[in-house]
């Protein structure tokens, strides 16, 4: 968290484009599509620390060389065909394009713009000169990596790994943001109480009017804290199984014999529902299960709930972009629930969550109105 937490002044400087961006929606009463802003706002932060800069998602207020629909497709098809027999057979299949086309996305060009823009980055970077002086980046770091007998990572080692970053750490992370929004806006009376929190913190004088309130502070506000724990909770940002190999020796579950040669797997979704470790409720909004002495809620039920949340992974397997993606979950929610009150367009259901391996709440349109107490 460490080496994130140093690099927080450069998620600031897209905290401040994206709120400019956004209160000029709020001052022209446009409809704003949480769905695409967040993603947005996600793909400037990884492309800003990856890739030495934001590629003007925010800026232009567009998916930029429709690298996100890109992305999307890909994710798409991978989930439903990866574990297809002869899956590129059925991806060619005259039908299966006309499916895919009618769902919103295209099977013959999945991935290949984020592709062939992800290859054009590699190769800028290993082409510039090396007494540029510039902010080092992610980018730099998988270009220096070392294979195990010392030899340096080739072109496609470097590729995958950006396109890991990129690909992988930008959606879910819009996801995880858009779900904790989500929440709050079904949940008006819970909004409103992480304003009054974060009103606080400018009302002591602890952040100053002008200034937005930075990682550490944010998480350390109670109510703020158990909404986004609880949304990710309910709706993390990867629902499906990710698949894990059998020990060799074979393994015992609650007294069913695995084999080595299995493969088994757990939805994210379905064990942070589970009723034995978070209750009867367990499928239910109930952020304050985080609070303790909330209702009865003890330290021992916090830290059982805690500990086998699986929004991130779990053990050696947990994502290794969770700091990154919480600092700008928390980031962005603060900023947005201190200088917006929000309405949803469409009250009765707000968005639409669908999976396609990652989580995507389609459809999230607000109108947003800047709150009179907020200083520029």
């Amino acid at each position: 968290m460490s080496t994130i937490l140093s690099l927080e002044s450069e998620i600031d400087n897209v905290c401040r484009l994206a709120r400019r961006r956004l209160d000029d929606m709020a001052t022209k009463g446009e409809t704003v599509n949480l769905q695409h802003w967040t993603a947005y706002f996600a793909f400037d932060v990884v492309c800003t620390l990856g890739i030495g800069g934001p590629l003007g998602f925010i800026e232009q207020g567009i998916d930029v060389k429709g690298i996100i629909k890109s992305i999307h497709d890909l994710f798409f098809m991978s989930s439903i065909f990866g574990d297809i027999p002869g899956q590129m057979v059925w991806l060619r299949n005259p039908i299966s394009q006309a499916l895919s086309r009618l769902a919103g996305h295209t099977s013959s060009n999945a991935g290949r713009d984020f592709a062939i823009w992800l290859f054009s980055q590699v190769q800028s970077r290993l082409q510039a000169p090396s007494d540029l002086e510039r902010r080092p980046d992610m980018l730099d770091h998988f270009i220096s990596m070392k294979e195990a007998d010392g030899r340096p990572v080739d072109f496609p080692g470097v590729v995958v790994e950006a396109g890991n970053l990129i690909g992988a750490g930008a959606d879910t992370t819009a996801a995880g943001i858009s779900s904790v929004l989500g929440e709050l806006v079904r949940h008006p009376e819970d909004y409103k109480a992480v304003q009054r929190e974060v009103d606080e913190i400018y009302a002591r004088g602890d952040i100053q009017a002008h200034c937005m309130i930075d990682y550490k502070t944010a998480e350390k506000l109670p109510w703020l804290s158990a909404c986004v724990k609880e949304a990710l909770r309910l709706t993390p940002s990867i629902v499906w199984q990710l698949p894990r190999h059998v020990p060799d020796e074979g393994i015992t579950i609650d007294g069913h014999y695995i084999p080595a040669s299995a493969v088994v797997s757990l939805s994210p979704y379905a064990a942070n529902r589970d009723e034995i470790v978070f209750g009867d409720d367990a499928s239910e909004w109930n952020p304050g299960r985080y609070i303790p002495g909330n209702k009865g809620v003890t330290d021992e039920y916090v830290r059982n709930i805690e500990k086998f949340d699986t929004t991130f992974g779990y053990g050696s397997r947990t994502c290794i972009g969770r700091n990154l993606a919480l600092v700008e979950t928390y980031r962005f929610v603060v900023e947005f629930c201190h200088r917006y009150d929000v309405a949803p367009v469409n009250a009765a259901v707000p968005y639409r969550t669908i999976s396609q391996w990652f989580v995507v709440n389609k459809d999230f349109n607000v109108v947003l109105k800047r709150r009179q107490s907020v200083k520029k």
